[in-house]
C-alpha cells in the first residue's frame, strides 16, 4: 500500500499508481487526496476513488501524473488529505505518514 519508491521519467509524463486502505468506522470515508511536493515546491495531486470495500473501510486507488519537464528529477514527498462523510478533514504530513509506516518519498530520475 502507498507510494512507489521510484519512477524513471522519459520525455512524456510518468504515471504513478497509488493504492491504500482507508477506514473510518464512525461516519465513513468520503474522499482521499494524495499530494506530492517536489523539493523545488511544485505540487501534483491525485484524487483517489474507492475501488473496493465499503464507505467504512475500503481500498482507494488513483493515478498521479508526474510532469515531463525534462523529468524534473528529485524527491517528491507525499502528504494525504482525508475527509469523512461528516465533512471532517484530516491532513497527514510526510512525517506523520512515515511514522505510521507508509512509504512517503518518490524519487524521480531521468533516463540514462
Amino acid at each position: 500500500n502507498g507510494v512507489p519508491s521510484s519512477v524513471v521519467s522519459t520525455d512524456t509524463s510518468a504515471k504513478v499508481a497509488i493504492s491504500t486502505t482507508v477506514a473510518d468506522a464512525q461516519s465513513g470515508v468520503d474522499s482521499v487526496d494524495v499530494t506530492f511536493t517536489h523539493e523545488l515546491g511544485l505540487t501534483i495531486s491525485a484524487g483517489l476513488k474507492r475501488a473496493s470495500g465499503s464507505v467504512a473501510s475500503g481500498v482507494w486507488k488513483g493515478t498521479a501524473t508526474m510532469p515531463c519537464f525534462g523529468g524534473l528529477p528529485g524527491e517528491w514527498k507525499a502528504s494525504v488529505e482525508l475527509v469523512d462523510v461528516a465533512g471532517n478533514k484530516r491532513t497527514l504530513s510526510t512525517s506523520q505518514l512515515a511514522a505510521s509506516g507508509f512509504p512517503t518519498v518518490l524519487t524521480m530520475t531521468s533516463p540514462v
